[in-house]
């Protein structure tokens, strides 16, 4: 891994929980539609520059890796049969586990009063009005891109030198600390 993706790396790992903290913190106590709106442009700014960064120390890496090189996530391709349907298998699952939940709080009005309870300490940050739900939705598709890109992409192959548990935990980690608002 380059200096530069090492001080990238630990910026995202280290300086951005930090800097969110600070940056909840604020809207928290100042949480007007111009504010979530301003907050909401920020974040999504801030994630397509950290992409095109992860980006850009990524490419030289990839563009001049010599044919049949080995990287961190050798094992989906070279691991066999097995490992392509665990990881197509997880996935499903994931994604039908996920689909379950939004259905049963579509017809269970106790579900949806627990749901409605547990996202009371994020209200702060969550869109009010026609104006910044388009902002939030843009903000929502942006974070669901970048932040793959980010932390399963980049960090994940910074931390491939590791073993691909450690850079699986350490990525997630550092994922977990960006939203511990």
């Amino acid at each position: 891994m380059s200096v530069l993706s090492t001080i990238y790396a630990f910026a995202i790992c280290i300086l951005l929980p930090l800097v969110e903290a600070a940056s909840s913190r604020r809207l928290k106590a100042d949480s007007d539609s111009a504010s979530r709106r301003a907050s909401y442009r920020k974040d999504i700014a801030m994630l397509w520059l950290m992409t095109g960064a992860a980006a850009w120390l990524s490419a030289p890496a990839s563009l001049f890796e010599a044919p049949g090189s080995v990287d961190g996530m050798a094992w989906l391709t070279t691991g066999g049969a097995i490992a392509r349907w665990l990881v197509l298998g997880s996935a499903l699952l994931l994604a039908a586990v996920m689909a379950a939940q939004a259905v049963y709080c579509l017809f269970n009005a106790r579900f949806q009063r627990q749901c409605e309870a547990a996202a009371q300490s994020l209200k702060f940050m969550l869109p009010v009005g026609t104006r910044e739900r388009r902002w939030w939705i843009v903000l929502a598709v942006s974070a669901g891109v970048c932040e793959e890109l980010v932390y399963r992409g980049f960090l994940l192959t910074c931390f491939g030198e590791l073993g691909l548990a450690w850079a699986w935990l350490l990525s997630s980690a550092a994922f977990g600390l960006a939203h511990a608002y």
